[in-house]
């Protein structure tokens, strides 16, 4: 299960951030609940997980339904978990970067 959730997590962040889907973005961003889905971890995450899950279920992965029917709650939570922490990590170091290139430049 985690490994599934994992991919949730990846298809979440490749939707959100991924170049591939750069254009994507772009077009249905002009739809104005799209691009507020798009703008929101807990959102894609939620519909990632629907979109794994309708896989694995398609797929015959062997879960039960009650398994499969938690992977688009348990993706959403962790996106938005993963997003967090991921700007948090990108704004410590954006500032540990800021701070190097002041020292630095005084010198």
């Amino acid at each position: 299960m985690g490994l599934i959730l994992l991919a949730c997590v990846g298809l979440t962040f490749t939707i959100m951030y991924g170049e591939v889907f750069q254009e994507c973005r772009a077009f249905f961003g002009r739809v104005g609940w799209i691009a507020r889905v798009l703008d929101c971890a807990l959102c894609t995450g939620f519909w990632s997980g629907v979109a794994i899950g309708v896989f694995l279920y398609i797929a015959g992965a062997g879960l039960g339904f009650a398994a499969l029917a938690l992977i688009p709650f348990a993706s959403a939570i962790l996106s938005m978990v993963a997003d967090i922490l991921l700007k948090k990590v990108e704004i410590v170091i954006e500032d540990t970067q800021r701070r190097w290139d002041n020292r630095h430049d005084r010198d």
